[in-house]
C-alpha cells in the first residue's frame, strides 16, 4: 500500500517536475524575446536620435542655403550696378526689355503667357520650337510702372 502511494506521489511529482520544466522553458523563451525586444528598442531609439539630428542638420542647411541665395542675389545686383556704372562712363548703349500685360482679348481667349523672368536681367520665352533665354541690361515685367521704368 505504501509503495503504491509512494509511486503515486512520485508520478505526481514527476508530472509537476515536467510541468515546471515546460514553464521554465517557456519563461526562458519569453526572456529571450524580451531581451531581443529591448535590443531592438535600443537600436530604434538610436536611429530615431540619428534621424532627429539629420532633420536638424537639414533645417540648418536649408537656412544656410536660403541665406546664401539672398547674398548671391545681392552680390549679383551690386555687380550689375557697378558694371552699368562703368558702361555709362564709357558711353556704351544699354538695352532694356519690357513685357506688356496681356490684353483683354488675350485674357478672354485664355491665352498663355509665354514670357517669364528669372531675375531682373533675364527673360525666358517659351515657344513651340523650345525655350529661349535672353539677357538684357534690365528687364521689366507686365506689372512694372512707367515711373519704375524711367527712373
Amino acid at each position: 500500500k505504501e509503495l503504491a502511494e509512494l509511486r503515486e506521489v512520485s508520478s505526481k511529482l514527476e508530472s509537476e517536475l515536467e510541468k515546471a520544466k515546460e514553464e521554465m522553458a517557456q519563461s526562458r523563451d519569453k526572456l529571450q524575446q524580451l531581451e531581443e525586444l529591448q535590443s531592438s528598442h535600443a537600436e530604434l531609439l538610436a536611429k530615431a536620435q540619428e534621424a532627429d539630428a539629420l532633420r536638424e542638420e537639414n533645417v540648418s542647411m536649408s537656412k544656410a542655403h536660403a541665406e546664401m541665395e539672398v547674398m548671391y542675389k545681392e552680390e549679383q545686383l551690386l555687380r550689375k550696378k557697378y558694371y552699368n556704372m562703368m558702361e555709362d562712363m564709357k558711353g556704351k548703349i544699354r538695352v532694356f526689355a519690357r513685357c506688356r500685360p496681356m490684353a483683354a482679348y488675350e485674357v478672354e481667349k485664355e491665352c498663355q503667357q509665354v514670357v517669364s523672368f528669372a531675375d531682373e536681367y533675364t527673360m525666358d520665352i517659351s515657344t513651340a520650337k523650345g525655350n529661349r533665354q535672353y539677357v538684357y541690361d534690365r528687364v521689366f515685367g507686365p506689372t512694372s510702372t512707367q515711373a519704375e521704368i524711367f527712373e
